[in-house]
């Protein structure tokens, strides 16, 4: 072990250089302004490394949002938003379908989402009964079962 401090070893300027917490914060906006994702986007597409981590057991095909039972049941009776599993193999094609027809950012991700894999009825896929409704009905910005009505 060694008994010499980073300052006596490196000299006091050093320890105040790399220390000190506005230089730490400055460097760290200065890097996150600076930093690229190469995972982020391939000529304007978003990949599916980039977004995150999602079960088809556990999350709402439409939104992403965590889509459970247990979660539904400790809300109030007029706030809980009903859980539905797929139990047709056609409707992957529909989702697909009216993702291209709604051509938009959001129909891009449940696009990408379904389309990993070969079968939403195996993989014991489930969707927030009011995202579907959104999702098929209603065109533009993402529609979310705990968003606020305008």
């Amino acid at each position: 072990m060694c008994s010499r401090t980073y300052s006596s070893h490196f000299g006091s300027n050093f320890s105040k250089a790399y220390t000190h917490p506005s230089r730490l914060a400055k460097v760290k906006r200065d890097a996150s302004s600076t930093f690229v994702d190469q995972r982020t986007s391939i000529s304007g597409r978003t990949l599916r490394s980039a977004l995150e981590p999602f079960s088809f057991q556990t999350h709402c095909i439409f939104c992403g949002k965590i889509a459970s039972e247990e979660v539904e049941i400790k809300k109030r009776l007029d706030a809980r938003n009903k859980i539905i599993s797929v139990t047709t193999l056609e409707f992957k094609d529909t989702i697909i379908k009216q993702a291209l027809l709604r051509n938009d950012k959001w129909g891009e991700i449940v696009k990408a989402r379904v389309e990993s894999v070969p079968d939403l009825v195996a993989a014991d896929a489930k969707y927030h009964q009011s995202c579907s409704r959104d999702f098929f009905l209603k065109k533009g910005k993402i529609q979310t079962p705990f968003a606020k009505p305008r």
